[in-house]
């Protein structure tokens, strides 16, 4: 099943929308696009909804999205850069090291 299709399931198994003068599924892209990044109003764009129509979906919806991002992994990793120069040609040497490796 696809995102868009779940998130209708989880619309209409919640009966969240009182009101139909748009689908659930436009309600869901909408809310997808704006989730995966775009503006709200870059997001009405496509669904062809007003960018206050597409933030009060998300609003309506949004503890689906937040339930996807409880677990936060916190990643620190240290990077540097060396630059050196061998028979005219310049080279860029670069180095990581993770911070949160248990084993060092």
């Amino acid at each position: 099943m696809n995102l868009v299709k779940q998130v209708v399931k989880w619309l209409q198994d919640r009966n969240i929308f009182s009101r139909e003068r748009k689908s659930n599924g436009q309600k869901a892209q909408g809310m997808l696009l704006y989730n995966a990044g775009l503006s709200y109003e870059k997001a009405g764009m496509f669904v062809n909804a007003s960018h206050e129509a597409v933030r009060e979906w998300y609003q309506k919806g949004k503890e689906l999205f937040e339930q996807s991002t409880e677990i936060k992994i916190r990643k620190w990793i240290a990077v540097d850069e060396k630059e050196i120069t061998i028979n005219g040609t310049t080279i860029f040497i670069w180095g990581a090291v993770d911070l949160d490796d248990e084993k060092s």
